[in-house]
């Protein structure tokens, strides 16, 4: 993550961390590239950061299918070659809001979208949020991983030998809404196009700190 705080919070850990850019994928499609201040919404009405440039007409569109959409046109165009997609999920991290899923979805706007700018924690993120949306979104966050097991159950089950299906690797969150931390870690190593192990690589949604 490049930078967390926003301008007045510990302006001298701004610009310290890795940018997206540098980070060694061959591809990236993601919330947060950069500045805090700048993040906007990671649920309706995405602000997503896709190889170089931030998507237009993201109104009333969910993060997370806009990253699903990615991972799994990525997964497609390459096919005929080994590849690895590293896809830490925005759901089901704060703030707990509506899902497309959700009756509310349509009328719902987000609070973070309209706070754009702000350059102090409490003027950033002073808006509240209602748990009774964290179903929602858990159930949603299993919809989103059926679709991308879909797509490589499609690419192992006769598109592809088995053998050429890549493995799957699924852990919990990275932290439960209740309690979570601003210093989560995450590194991969590899020079710009390859990674360590020789195949294409695809980053999508969340940056954490390196």
């Amino acid at each position: 993550l490049h930078s967390y705080n926003p301008p007045d919070e510990m302006p001298e850990a701004r610009s310290t961390g890795q940018k997206i850019e540098d980070a060694g994928f061959d591809e990236f499609c993601v919330w947060h590239p950069h500045h805090t201040e700048e993040k906007g919404s990671r649920y309706k009405s995405p602000i997503v950061y896709e190889n170089g440039e931030f998507l237009e007409n993201m109104e009333g569109k969910y993060g997370e299918d806009v990253f699903a959409d990615y991972i799994i046109d990525f997964m497609e165009r390459n096919r005929d070659d080994p590849f690895f997609v590293y896809f830490p999920m925005a759901l089901t991290h704060r703030p707990l809001e509506p899902t497309p899923d959700s009756p509310e979805f349509d009328d719902f706007v987000p609070p973070s979208n309209e706070t754009l700018g702000a350059r102090t924690w409490a003027k950033l993120e002073d808006w509240d949020d209602e748990a009774r949306y964290y179903k929602d979104m858990v159930e949603y966050h299993d919809k989103v991983i059926g679709r991308a097991n879909a797509k490589l159950e499609q690419l192992g089950n006769g598109s592809l030998p088995m053998s050429a299906c890549p493995p799957r690797f699924f852990t919990t969150p990275q932290w439960p809404w209740l309690m979570y931390s601003h210093r989560q870690t995450s590194v991969m190593t590899s020079s710009p196009g390859r990674s360590r192990f020789n195949c294409r690589t695809a980053f999508c949604t969340m940056p954490f700190l390196a």
